[in-house]
């Protein structure tokens, strides 16, 4: 992870184990080397973690939507699947206030959550991988997304337009279909 003052509220406020404890119910693969090691995530790992988050800490169950358009809906896979309590409410409460306000301060005037930052590429000499995950809306949760851009070098910079762009489009299709 970079960093960026953005960043440092969650990581000041909460010891490593508590991190890699919340990380591990989120469905990520951490351990005590978070940091300081290899930490390997898939964009749907991560982007699961953050609708996770977005929904008081209930997992849902990944889909895949094959087609979008007039007419399509049933049987398509896009139909929600269960889902299942994986954190508390309050603590996905705590930590989706904390994104809301990352966002805020990384791309104000939006009504989004979410989190830049980068990591290491494990090449040496490679510059790092900007991530961004995040959410909308802001108020009523529906869409998650999460991209990386390999060797991007800056989050809010390079991987946090596309994200935010990518949920405002999606909003966008969905308030006027």
């Amino acid at each position: 992870m970079s960093d960026d003052p953005k960043n440092t509220r969650v990581i000041s406020e909460l010891p490593v184990d508590e991190l890699i404890t919340y990380g591990q119910e989120l469905g990520l693969r951490l351990d005590r080397r978070m940091g300081r090691g290899e930490v390997l995530v898939t964009p749907l790992e991560m982007a699961l973690a953050t609708a996770t988050l977005a929904h008081g800490g209930q997992r849902p169950r990944p889909r895949l939507v094959l087609a979008v358009g007039e007419g399509v809906g049933s049987g398509d896979g896009a139909t929600p699947g269960a889902s299942e309590r994986v954190l508390s409410e309050r603590t996905a409460r705590w930590v989706s206030q904390v994104l809301a306000e990352a966002h805020q301060v990384g791309r104000p005037g939006t009504s989004l959550a979410g989190w830049a930052a980068s990591a290491e590429s494990g090449r040496p000499g490679a510059p790092p991988h900007a991530w961004y995950i995040g959410y909308a809306p802001l108020d009523a949760p529906r869409y998650a997304v999460a991209v990386i851009v390999e060797y991007g070098r800056d989050g809010w910079g390079v991987a946090a337009p596309i994200g935010v762009e990518l949920l405002e489009q999606t909003l966008r299709v969905s308030e006027n279909p």
